[in-house]
């Protein structure tokens, strides 16, 4: 939930501020295009603060308190920051359309739209980000898990990554 929605929200600032995407097309033929654009922009601004403070509502209960600046929320935020931005940008690599294409949309997307993810936590226990409630919630490590996810990986990269073609 959080990837996705945090791509799209983080999609549509980016179009706005950079004019770049098919929201500059989309955005093209309107009049005042400033006018679209600072819209935009701010729908995408809106929306990524609005992902993030429901991404940390659905973190809270996974941490206890003490889990809040150290290891445990970081974990839970970091480490799939940083694994799906490596998924989507070596998946990218195989796109036969080309390096710059890695560049600016599978690197940009996942490191760049995901980004909330890297420093989200650091607003734990704030107002946009309010304390954990209820008992803790955890999670365990599973070898059945892990299988499976290099199975799908490894699907997305080989099917997925060098792209799909219809007749």
């Amino acid at each position: 939930m959080t990837v996705n929605l945090l791509q799209a929200g983080g999609y549509l600032l980016f179009s706005g501020v950079g004019n770049f995407g098919d929201w500059a097309d989309v955005l093209a033929g309107l009049t005042p295009v400033w006018l679209w654009r600072t819209g935009l922009t701010v729908l995408g601004a809106v929306t990524y603060v609005l992902v993030i403070w429901l991404a940390l509502l659905e973190l809270r209960p996974f941490l206890a308190e003490p889990d809040w600046r150290r290891g445990g929320a970081k974990d839970l935020t970091i480490v799939p920051y940083i694994t799906g931005g490596i998924l989507y940008t070596v998946a990218g690599i195989f796109n036969p359309v080309g390096m710059m294409l890695v560049g600016l949309s599978a690197a940009a997307a996942s490191f760049g739209g995901t980004s909330g993810m890297a420093w989200m936590t650091q607003c734990l226990g704030s107002k946009i980000g309010p304390k954990s409630a209820g008992p803790r919630f955890i999670l365990q490590r599973s070898r059945g898990w892990l299988i499976a996810a290099f199975v799908v990986a490894s699907i997305f990269i080989g099917l997925l990554g060098p792209g799909m073609r219809f007749a």
